[in-house]
């Protein structure tokens, strides 16, 4: 049996689906809730954190603490009202996991060292690796070195049928460091 379509059935579909597209938003990594892991606190009042968005305070591992962030995330000149700023007080490992869902095809960000460094001078390695149920889907690698311009890595990580997301900041050879992870996109 065939069925006939009308014409203006089809552009009448035509015009609404962009519209259903552009109604529903961006959605970004960092505006979903998450669970940190690793976060350490070390005596004299140091600790990890993750801050979300540029809000004033950071996620720790007992909760959110007051902290008072004087600029917003920026990575170069560039400033980013959307992203994670991972705050780690020294060499070691902090994950953050999302509940996906499998309800996306891919996430894409950029990542690079904050402008705002906790100690000045030292020069990073940070390996920010993504996770998805269990297997690394995406990598990025920031290596910062005496005299040359800090690097920023854009990635584009696969996420089609992922449950759950695990973010894995590793840093290595620093004291602490403010890593940024902007514009955390999910498609």
């Amino acid at each position: 049996m065939r069925k006939l379509v009308s014409i203006s059935a089809c552009v009448g579909l035509a015009l609404v689906a962009p519209l259903v597209f552009a109604l529903a938003g961006e959605i970004y990594l960092s505006d979903s809730p998450f669970q940190p892991a690793g976060l350490k606190y070390i005596n004299g009042g140091y600790f990890d954190g993750i801050r979300v968005d540029n809000h004033q305070s950071i996620r720790t591992m007992s909760g959110v603490q007051a902290y008072t962030w004087d600029a917003p995330m920026k990575i170069g000149s560039q400033p980013y009202s959307k992203g994670l700023m991972f705050h780690l007080v020294g060499s070691e490992t902090v994950k953050a996991t999302w509940k996906l869902n499998k309800r996306y095809r891919s996430l894409s960000a950029i990542i690079g060292l904050d402008n705002v460094q906790d100690v000045p001078g030292v020069f990073p390695h940070v390996v920010v690796n993504f996770i998805g149920d269990g297997k690394r889907v995406g990598t990025a690698t920031i290596d910062d070195q005496y005299g040359k311009p800090a690097p920023t890595a854009s990635v584009n990580v696969p996420l089609t049928g992922v449950r759950s997301l695990i973010v894995e900041v590793i840093l290595a050879r620093a004291q602490g460091t403010n890593i940024d992870i902007v514009n955390p996109e999910l498609q």
